[in-house]
């Protein structure tokens, strides 16, 4: 996230899953 400034869309995508994938992983690690 640090690196695509905080923008969720930019960051699935660089890790090549979806934008919800990414915030149900960042909700189970209490990330947001």
């Amino acid at each position: 996230m640090r690196n695509n400034s905080g923008s969720r869309t930019k960051t699935a995508k660089e890790l090549g899953i979806n934008t919800s994938t990414l915030w149900r992983k960042m909700k189970k690690y209490d990330l947001v």
